[in-house]
């Protein structure tokens, strides 16, 4: 029983993208003719920069506690420091937003 349950999903779910794609029109024009210009923003994902002010208040939301992420960071390290840090921490996080997302993988 759970074996024809298991193989009946499988068929379902493995037809359901060709036959779904079967009843898609197929346009000649590219997606972004349909997009307003002025709300495309290229290699970013935000508009502005972020400023230091930005840095500390996301911070300051931490959970203060003293276990580590995987980097070994503290939450309260990191509010700990935060005068020292968010200026460097701007820096790099507006570096990041410029250069978009495919430099995440590079972090």
């Amino acid at each position: 029983m759970k074996y024809e349950i298991a193989e009946s999903f499988n068929n379902y779910l493995s037809i359901i993208g060709t036959t779904t794609s079967k009843n898609i029109p197929n346009f000649k024009q590219s997606y972004m003719n349909y997009l307003n210009r002025s709300t495309v923003i290229s290699n970013s994902i935000f508009k502005e920069h972020v400023d230091s002010s930005y840095i500390i208040e996301t911070a300051d939301q931490l959970k203060s506690k003293l276990n580590s992420w995987h980097d070994e960071i503290s939450a309260k390290l990191v509010q700990e420091t935060l005068s020292d840090i968010s200026i460097p921490t701007t820096r790099i996080v507006n570096r990041s937003l410029d250069s978009g997302p495919s430099s995440a993988k590079n972090c």
